[in-house]
């Protein structure tokens, strides 16, 4: 299933982190350039338009990250991304662009980018959602799963009281629900509610 489903997140989901730089065989810029049929001249142009983040010098081996940046504005320029065009799409997302080019997408509509990555198991039921969320420090996660565990509650609090007849202190089960669902709207997340830092960087960013 994980190979036929994607989730959409946000861009940063899809940057190089420092634990996958494992590099066994290093290419140079130009053998980079050549073989994704680029400009020689653009690493250089990019570098001056603080695109790149380093010299692009031809016989420079490439780290990982590095090829990640290079490879980035390479597709971008044979999709028809002018100079021009790459500075300003590319202002949305975080320096350097090192970001896997693959897991990267660009929604024209909305113009912003997003992150693809296969739906697993954990993304299939709540408790993976909060197991997963909690592993990463998503806090906004957590709240917004809350949020709707709580709008639930209310919803059901209604429905067992209109089944009551409106006597809600006749059943202690009725009671228990009204009063969980009233003490949670209290605690509910608003939009514009502080949030703890979330260690992926999962605010979406605009272009």
């Amino acid at each position: 299933m994980s190979g036929d489903f994607y989730k959409l997140s946000p861009p940063n989901f899809a940057r190089m982190r420092r634990q996958e730089q494992m590099h066994l065989f290093q290419q140079t810029v130009l053998e980079l350039v050549r073989r994704m049929r680029g400009a020689p001249e653009a690493p250089r142009r990019w570098r001056e338009a603080g695109l790149l983040s380093f010299e692009p010098t031809p016989d420079l081996l490439l780290e990982l990250t590095q090829e990640a940046e290079l490879e980035l504005l390479l597709t971008l320029a044979r999709a028809g991304f002018s100079d021009e065009h790459l500075a300003r799409s590319l202002s949305g997302l975080t320096r350097p662009y090192c970001y896997h080019v693959s897991q990267l997408l660009y929604d024209v509509s909305q113009r912003r980018w997003l992150a693809r990555a296969p739906v697993t198991d954990l993304d299939l039921t709540v408790e993976g959602r909060i197991k997963r969320a909690r592993e990463e420090g998503d806090v906004r996660t957590l709240r917004e799963i809350a949020h709707e565990a709580m709008k639930a509650l209310a919803a059901v609090a209604e429905e067992a009281v209109e089944r009551a007849g409106g006597r809600a202190g006749e059943s202690p089960e009725v009671s228990t629900a009204v009063s969980t669902a009233v003490s949670a709207q209290g605690s509910a997340p608003r939009r514009g509610d502080a949030l703890a830092p979330h260690t992926q960087e999962s605010s979406s960013e605009d272009v």
